[in-house]
């Protein structure tokens, strides 16, 4: 958010690995990558006068607290599946909702492949999905030895292309292994 406040030109390249909550739902049952973080990036770098970026801004990290169906899940992760379901493709609704919120920069997922996140303990023993991971059901103070992709991911050529023309790279925020 910082940075869009600044004459530079800002790309974010966002994990693709959030398996949780409504991106658990935007996975299995849409069949997309995970939106979340896009929109969380998204929301941060929207540009407006005032009223109408904290409307949107609102709108579209707006929880849904009723309904069977959509309780828990954010207005803009639902518009950005539908947008990726008329547009037939999750980056052109990505560069859609980018123009809607009128954003500084740039947005692109890391991946377009459907990866998980697996981490090997010290205990020897494997985890797979970030969710688990970043809320282990087991002994918290266990250490991770090893992370990888399952399966193993193929970085996306924009992000790629992004990165190669980048005079600086900041990481962050998050943690060391998850988003």
């Amino acid at each position: 958010l910082g940075l869009k406040k600044y004459p530079v030109n800002v790309t974010a390249i966002v994990s693709m690995a959030d398996d949780g909550g409504s991106n658990r739902v935007i996975r299995d049952e849409f069949g997309l990558l995970p939106t979340s973080d896009i929109r969380q990036c998204l929301v941060a770098l929207a540009q407006g006068n005032g009223k109408s970026e904290k409307l949107l801004r609102g709108l579209f990290t707006y929880r849904f607290h009723h309904g069977g169906g959509i309780t828990g899940m954010t207005f803009g992760n639902l518009f950005m599946a539908a947008l990726a379901d008329i547009l037939g493709s999750q980056v052109k609704a990505i560069e859609k909702t980018s123009e809607i919120l009128n954003i500084k920069g740039r947005v692109l997922p890391v991946t377009l492949g459907d990866s998980k996140l697996a981490a090997v303990y010290e205990n020897r023993k494997e985890i797979v999905g970030e969710h688990l991971i970043d809320e282990p059901q087991h002994d918290p103070t266990l250490r991770i030895e090893k992370i990888s992709l399952r399966p193993e991911a193929e970085a996306y050529p924009e992000a790629l292309k992004a990165i190669g023309k980048a005079d600086v790279i900041v990481i962050g925020p998050g943690d060391l292994f998850t988003s």
